[in-house]
């Protein structure tokens, strides 16, 4: 029966389908409610945000949920497709039979507040057939998505272009823009790889690239970074790039560093310096760590090598004026395109929310780091009957079941939340990321190691490390000795004898018997 459910989840993609299994197993009744009329989010192929050749920037490590691995076979080398990902999600909800939790085609219209707090949430969703429907909820958990609505175009003139106009999100390959002159305009992944992809796939084609400011261009497959003065890295093993930065190994080494939040920035670049070598080698690209206060990095296999055949034209001026399909460019240089793709990031919207929710989690959807401020990015102390999933930028797998897990411990009364005082001063920490102008980080939780060992620690998730390192110390010595006993034994059939510390010998098995 409808009524017999006790949590609403917002959206079917990742973040919503791990929550609704992660609830399920709290012994509690969630619904998920899709505006689609499939799972996925940004990976459903038909409403998500992916093209035919893409393969995702982290490795299959990363992009999955702890107890459901990928299957061999079912994801190419190290980097699935995006079709693989959707697959992935796909077999995850038919495992843990989730689909039955989903209601589709469902659009939810607004979350308020019960008169009464104690009595929960409305929900209110618009249905395929546009009947609207509300439904009482004790707990709601947000596992809407980020990437839903792309920014407005900020281009000067940009009404007057008469040429064909697209986003990011709608891009699916390079047979439109076949002998086509075509503009690509952000400094995001999807730009570089789309701009290269154009270049290199579409005959005839010619692309100009406008970007804000040069990225470190890094390839997915990386050199595992060295401790300090270790001058170059070209013999270290190769490693997808999320292996060699989200480990603890790379967070103990960039701890290390003294110095602060400029230190820290400066260490980095002078790494990506190493790492992006081949970008470094073409001037048009060159950036000089040295001069840099902040980080920004994106990840593309082909686009170095695409630029440097002279494929694209790179500018790193703003437009002047756009009259029909010409365009000016602050430097003097004229350019005529058909086609404008923008990809120029997104507006974090959750119209749904009502205006006292929005004020009490500082709601912005233009601040690209951090549009809500939350206790841990999951909760805020006005209302611990509403969760959040993945709302932060760059918000992996892993760290989306951290968080769906919590919140149905915390649902389902297992777990408590943190006093005020103390959510409070967490949230505070939020902000000063927020608010950070000396070095402006890229992604407002970039060490996924640490974010994630806090999430952990809310639920007793976090293993006690120091018993941790005895157990595996003390498991390696009993394999050693294993291997000794089992020599013993190969190489002196009758009997098995261990000299012990004191030089006397010891029967442990003797076969005569």
């Amino acid at each position: 029966m409808i009524e017999d459910y006790n949590v609403a989840v917002i959206g079917a993609g990742p973040s919503g389908l791990v929550t609704c299994k992660e609830l399920l197993d709290s012994g509690l009744r969630p619904i998920v409610f899709e505006k689609n009329d499939d799972i996925g989010g940004v990976w459903n192929p038909k409403t998500g945000s992916t093209w035919d050749s893409l393969h995702v920037n982290l490795s299959h490590n990363t992009m999955m949920f702890s107890d459901y691995p990928w299957k061999e076979g079912t994801y190419s080398h190290h980097f699935p497709s995006a079709a693989e990902q959707f697959n992935y999600l796909k077999s995850y909800a038919q495992h843990f039979e989730l689909l039955q939790h989903i209601r589709f085609n469902s659009r939810v219209t607004r979350v308020q507040q019960c008169q009464d707090p104690v009595n929960g949430w409305e929900v209110t969703y618009e249905q395929a057939s546009g009947i609207e429907r509300t439904q009482r909820f004790d707990k709601v958990v947000v596992a809407s998505g980020m990437f839903q609505n792309p920014n407005a175009p900020n281009l000067v003139d940009f009404e007057k272009y008469t040429g064909q106009v697209s986003v990011a999100k709608d891009y699916k390959n390079a047979l439109p823009y076949h002998n086509k002159s075509v503009v690509v305009v952000g400094d995001s992944y999807s730009s570089f790889e789309i701009a290269a992809e154009i270049a290199e796939c579409a005959p005839g084609s010619k692309v100009v690239h406008i970007i804000r400011r040069m990225p470190w261009i890094m390839h997915r497959m990386l050199n595992r970074p060295k401790p300090p003065g270790v001058d170059n890295l070209p013999g270290a093993p190769i490693h997808p790039l999320d292996l060699v930065f989200f480990n603890r190994e790379a967070t103990a080494m960039i701890d290390s560093m003294p110095g602060g939040i400029a230190a820290d920035a400066a260490f980095k670049n002078g790494l990506l310096n190493m790492i992006c070598a081949d970008q470094q080698l073409n001037q048009d690209l060159h950036k000089d760590p040295a001069t840099l206060r902040d980080l920004f990095m994106c990840t593309s296999d082909t686009y170095t090598r695409v630029y440097n055949t002279g494929k694209i034209q790179l500018l790193k001026v703003p437009v002047t004026s756009i009259n029909g399909k010409h365009f000016t460019f602050e430097d003097g240089t004229t350019f005529d395109a058909d086609c404008l793709i923008m990809s120029t990031g997104y507006q974090y919207q959750l119209p749904f929310l009502p205006k006292d929710v929005q004020d009490a989690m500082e709601y912005n959807p233009s601040n690209r780091l951090l549009p809500i401020i939350l206790y841990k990015n999951v909760f805020h102390p006005s209302y611990p009957t509403l969760g959040f999933v993945g709302w932060f930028l760059n918000t992996y797998f892993p760290i989306m079941e951290l968080q769906a897990r919590w919140i149905s411990l915390v649902f389902a009364d297992e777990v408590s939340l943190p006093s005020r005082e103390v959510m409070e001063q967490g949230m505070e920490e939020e902000r000063k990321i927020r608010d950070c102008t000396s070095v402006r980080p890229q992604f407002p939780h970039s060490d996924y190691t640490k974010i994630g060992d806090s999430l952990a620690k809310e639920f007793g998730a976090l293993p006690n490390f120091d018993h941790l390192k005895v157990h595996i110390a003390r498991q390696n010595l009993l394999d050693k000795l294993s291997k000794t006993l089992l020599q013993s034994i190969i190489q002196v059939p009758n009997c098995c004898t261990i000299t012990n510390k004191d030089d006397q010998t010891l029967t442990l098995f003797d076969f005569k018997k």
